[in-house]
């Protein structure tokens, strides 16, 4: 079981910490422009990549400040791909914590229920279509995916140590499988009682990277050892 905070010792962001990133990028209050708000939510990151994501932002929701292209077939795609405009007015229809804390629960149930039901709905006087709330959902996926991959950058720059436990437990957990697999060895490959693991991950928040870890923990395994299997035996 993958508990909220986890990996938050890493700098991983919690839940309630994505929602505020979410917040401070959606909600200008004080009329500042897509580049102070980036900063905002994004402190202590380099330039060039405030730069990169202010015109991204820029891009996906028609306010062309420091964007470098606006036209073009790329561009077009992104803007389908992506839209910001909405993903504003559905905030607008989410409740607000007293920290000024966005729940990304509630907009993610918001966004899913009036796509199982394909119907649009209000906010104040504009309508929003069905068509776009699958954009708005991926606009916030996109914002939680770049959150994370800082976080993940900061982590290689400056806990590598932490970084180190984390990744020596997902390597016995690839231990503790590979020893599964040669006692399962003479069971069909195609079995169930070969390739399902005694163990399973639950993870309870939006963190990606345990799974991550667990994933490179057994590709570095397998790169390394040459283990026989099935009957007769093959590498």
């Amino acid at each position: 079981m993958v508990g909220a905070g986890a990996t938050a010792s890493l700098g991983i962001k919690t839940t309630s910490q994505l929602g505020k990133v979410l917040y401070t990028l959606v909600f200008d209050e004080a009329k500042k422009g897509f580049s102070d708000r980036v900063a905002a939510a994004f402190p202590g990151t380099d330039y060039e990549f405030q730069k990169d994501f202010t015109g991204l932002l820029e891009l996906i929701s028609g306010e062309f400040g420091s964007c470098s292209f606006t036209k073009g077939k790329r561009a077009k795609e992104l803007q389908q791909i992506y839209d910001w405009h909405t993903l504003e007015l559905i905030a607008k229809r989410c409740p607000i914590t007293d920290e000024n804390n966005l729940s990304l629960g509630s907009v993610y149930n918001l966004i899913d229920l009036h796509l199982q039901s394909g119907h649009g709905f209000r906010v104040n006087t504009e309508f929003i279509k069905p068509e776009r709330l699958q954009a708005a959902r991926n606009t916030v996926n996109m914002v939680i995916s770049f959150a994370h991959a800082i976080s993940y950058q900061q982590i290689l720059k400056d806990k590598q140590l932490e970084y180190r436990h984390y990744y020596e437990f997902a390597k016995i957990l690839a231990r503790k499988m590979r020893q599964e697999g040669l006692a399962r060895r003479n069971y069909a490959l195609n079995s169930r009682k070969f390739y399902i693991f005694s163990y399973a991950v639950i993870s309870m928040n939006w963190d990606p990277l345990l799974l991550w870890l667990v994933f490179n923990a057994h590709k570095e395994l397998n790169d390394n050892y040459q283990v026989s299997i099935g009957n007769p035996a093959l590498p």
